[in-house]
């Protein structure tokens, strides 16, 4: 099977290309599981988010919180805010109780 793909990024380039498929008999593979005993830390789970994008715009901590449960991690209100105060690459706005978070340099990954 042939594939043509086509992608326009945000500046207006465009990028063209072609691909051929071919069938295989192998069956997908299952997904790695996690390796136990790996724990993410609190700092480090904020980060993903930043580096997701999740910060372009602001973000408060209820919808931080959410975001991160639905990842699987569930960290208390203190240590997140802890977390979220202590990281460099974000910005507080607001005042206490109603704080909102926002990115002050994108990820560069």
């Amino acid at each position: 099977m042939r594939i043509r793909i086509e992608v326009v990024t945000d500046d207006g380039s465009i990028y063209r290309g072609d691909a051929t498929l071919t069938r295989t008999t192998a069956t997908r593979a299952a997904p790695n599981p996690k390796p136990s005993g790996t724990k993410v830390k609190c700092p480090e789970a904020v980060m993903r988010l930043w580096q997701s994008g999740e910060f372009k715009s602001l973000v408060s901590f209820a919808d931080i919180k959410a975001k991160l449960s639905q990842e699987g991690f569930n960290f208390p209100d203190n240590s997140l805010m802890m977390a979220l105060t202590r990281a460099s690459f974000l910005t507080r706005r607001g005042s206490k109780g109603s704080y909102q978070w926002s990115q002050r340099h994108p990820y560069n990954g």
